[in-house]
């Protein structure tokens, strides 16, 4: 019987058994999001740490050491160890002294303490204090509750050239443009309410994750990134020198969006766009800086798809960002269009073959099971629809 300060049980996720608190439930029986727990452990993100899993495999060859700053219960990286076979060892830190005491644990249940390092320290403290070369690690996961940006600067600092970045954001409220004074001072971006606002909140992280990069010298290139249920998670290569860091600034920028006349614009960093649309001249939304290219490597996802088999629920969300296509900016969901041209709803897949075959780009999106992503006009879009 554990001596632990709170009420607590046996999960099992993947190949890992673990305590960790017990939470209450909706009356369906759900948990309800841990986020004042004694020690943190989230049920709703095990599709974060399956797709973390998937792609620390698919992407290095050779064997590593991993770090997690906020480690919680340390599932995370326990299961790391436990399922992708190029993992070595991993550094779990949390400043709770309860989860320092759970991720031990853990680390010992699970058979893999001699693998696992523990501290109990501030987030940025352990990162600060793995800055220098030689003890840099391959891949360095970044999972708060809520913005990850004041770790963001230490995480590079502390990723060995040529590693890779994992990043979490929950605070969606600050990213969709529902409190856009929180984007504005978290992330330093602008960003808008729309029905592509999702894209536009994982084009706003991969923003603050450029612009910090580049201050360090250093410069990002996107293997995945998604929406899911309460967070967006992104993962990208970290890359070392000027030429990629200076490279950074000509894949950020702006959007414009017109809601009257459907109208989405991308513009250069050095060419913010204008408040009235230049199409039908209302007034309009603008997001930025933010990220405008691909948002996912299209050949990574599908070598992370090839070993996703032993993850129902990633190896579907890979299924379909394989078929999406993150280079162009925004969607447009298929009640948005119907409201606009007052006909009744189209399948965005019938919409997106007709666009395919008519010369555009087209591609469902993950984010919105009625979303279509095209490189089409909106007169475009018009013209085919209602004569369809």
């Amino acid at each position: 019987m554990l001596e632990l300060e709170f009420p607590y049980k046996w999960y099992e996720e993947g190949k890992a058994r673990f305590v960790a608190p017990i939470f209450p439930e909706t009356k369906a029986g759900e948990p309800i999001a841990p986020t004042k727990a004694p020690v943190f452990y989230n049920p709703f993100s095990k599709l974060s740490r399956d797709m973390t899993i998937i792609t620390v495999s698919t992407y290095f060859n050779t064997p590593i050491t991993i770090a997690e700053p906020l480690a919680g219960s340390g599932v995370r990286g326990i299961r790391l160890l436990l399922e992708a076979d190029n993992v070595k060892a991993a550094y779990l830190n949390d400043i709770n002294k309860y989860a320092y005491k759970v991720m031990n644990i853990n680390a010992e249940f699970n058979g893999v303490a001699d693998r696992v390092e523990t501290s109990r320290m501030d987030g940025n403290i352990f990162l600060a204090q793995h800055n220098l070369p030689e003890k840099r690690f391959a891949y360095v996961d970044v999972d708060p509750v809520g913005p990850p940006v004041r770790f963001v600067e230490n995480a590079f600092r502390a990723c060995k050239p040529g590693g890779m970045l994992g990043v979490s954001a929950t605070d969606l409220a600050a990213l969709v443009g529902t409190f856009p004074r929180a984007c504005q001072r978290k992330y330093d971006a602008t960003t808008l309410h729309s029905e592509f606002s999702k894209d536009l909140a994982i084009r706003v992280l991969f923003g603050f994750l450029a612009r910090t990069a580049m201050r360090l010298g250093l410069g990002v290139r996107p293997l995945i990134s998604f929406y899911h249920r309460h967070f967006i998670r992104v993962f990208v290569a970290v890359e070392r020198g000027k030429s990629r860091a200076r490279a950074m600034i000509g894949r950020l920028g702006w959007v414009g969006y017109c809601r009257p006349c459907m109208y989405i614009e991308s513009s250069p960093l050095d060419e913010p766009p204008t408040r009235r649309c230049p199409r039908c001249g209302q007034r309009r939304g603008l997001a930025g800086p933010l990220w405008r290219e691909a948002t996912s490597d299209a050949e990574f996802v599908r070598q992370a798809a090839e070993r996703s088999s032993d993850y129902k629920e990633a190896k579907k969300l890979l299924s379909k960002l394989a078929e999406e296509d993150t280079g162009i900016v925004g969607f447009y969901s298929a009640s948005a269009l119907a409201r606009w041209l007052r006909i009744s709803p189209k399948s965005p897949r019938k919409i997106a073959e007709l666009l395919r075959s008519s010369g555009y780009r087209a591609s469902l999106t993950h984010i919105d099971p009625s979303g279509l992503r095209t490189d089409a006009s909106p007169e475009v879009l018009k013209d085919l629809l209602t004569a369809a």
